[in-house]
């Protein structure tokens, strides 16, 4: 095992840890919810590509990330990419947390387009700031880059040289934060998975010109759980790439042949027969880590449950709060389940009824 992925698990297994003791669960009771996970990991079809590992592996080579990113593109008619290779995907953001950010999956296109892929599982809160500050980061980071090839094409100390280098001083290349999220990311019901950001202007769109700012700043979102096409109905390379996505951890027969070398490829890649044992161990980790987030948002539900009820009460809304809270109970409670949590356990943190549970399942 690489000291970056002993690393990884690790800390992943401290924040179990932490998680359990937080719930006042025992050691005992977090390793037969471990021991459970392997279990389903190791007897799966395929690696699920919506926890890391899994992700990585889907997209592992120039051939499956270049046909992705290009199908991802392609309905925002940017040009297809010819060429790419992928890039350090550690990224160090200094703030007085010493926060780092550690990036999915990130390459550069041969005409210097600088792109972050990221999967994300669970709704964290401040989602839309994350997105936000990490592609940020990811701009500084492509920016230095840059002005390093700039350095280069104009080296020397003379004035001609000097004023070459000024002239691009604050140029950026393009940069893509393509987020994928199994959750509901724009709040929106229009059924429409695939969304984007810019920046624009209050003055250009009064004058409906709704251009972005600018054209080199991107960020390209993907909400899973809004996409529900079956196998037959898909027309194109986004989509199946998001089937395979959405359904690789859930498949209990081997997928149809896609007639695509790059996608049949990594379907072959994940399959759990063509999985060592070092990436199935990462997966259970990963997962165990990832549950242990959406457990905390549901701690964090409840404590700002309690706290509603106690506000409702003091201002007399307390039953006009009560089917929002009711709403939002049920949406955390169907993310604890899909992440295999126990009724009982879902039941207790959530406070809905066990049978209310169950026939969510």
């Amino acid at each position: 095992m690489t000291n970056h992925k002993k690393s990884t698990e690790e800390n992943e297994k401290v924040e179990v840890s932490r998680f359990a003791v937080s719930l006042g669960l025992s050691i005992s009771e977090m390793k037969i919810r471990e021991e459970k996970i392997r279990a389903e990991v190791f007897s799966a079809k395929y690696l699920d590509p919506r926890f890391d590992p899994g992700f990585k592996k889907l997209l592992g080579t120039k051939d499956s990330l270049r046909s992705f990113l290009n199908g991802v593109l392609a309905p925002m008619k940017i040009e297809s990419i010819e060429k790419l290779h992928f890039k350090n995907v550690e990224k160090n953001l200094y703030t007085p947390e010493h926060m780092q950010l550690r990036m999915d999956i990130c390459a550069k296109t041969a005409d210097g387009r600088h792109i972050n892929v990221e999967m994300q599982k669970a709704p964290l809160s401040f989602i839309r700031e994350r997105i936000l500050l990490q592609e940020s980061a990811f701009v500084c980071v492509a920016k230095k880059e840059y002005d390093l090839e700039i350095a280069a094409k104009y080296p020397g100390d003379s004035a001609e040289a000097r004023a070459a280098r000024e002239k691009f001083r604050y140029d950026m290349p393009h940069t893509y934060a393509i987020w994928i999220c199994d959750f509901n990311i724009n709040g929106s019901g229009d059924g429409n998975y695939h969304d984007s950001w810019h920046v624009y202007s209050d003055s250009e769109i009064r004058k409906g010109r709704p251009l972005p700012v600018s054209e080199k700043i991107k960020y390209i979102l993907i909400d899973l759980e809004k996409f529900n096409k079956p196998y037959e109905e898909l027309e194109n390379d986004e989509d199946r790439w998001l089937y395979l996505l959405k359904n690789a951890g859930s498949a209990k027969e081997d997928f149809p042949k896609f007639n695509d070398a790059a996608i049949d490829d990594a379907v072959a890649r994940i399959h759990i027969s063509e999985t060592d044992n070092e990436t199935k161990e990462a997966q259970v980790a990963c997962k165990m880590s990832v549950e242990e987030q959406i457990g905390r948002l549901a701690l964090a539900f409840v404590d700002g449950k309690e706290e509603g009820r106690a506000e409702g009460r003091a201002e007399g809304r307390a039953e006009g709060r009560a089917e929002g809270e009711h709403n939002k109970a049920v949406d955390i409670a169907k993310k604890l389940l899909a992440s295999g949590l126990d009724v009982d356990f879902v039941a207790k943190s959530t406070g809905l009824d066990v049978d209310e549970l169950k026939s969510m399942l």
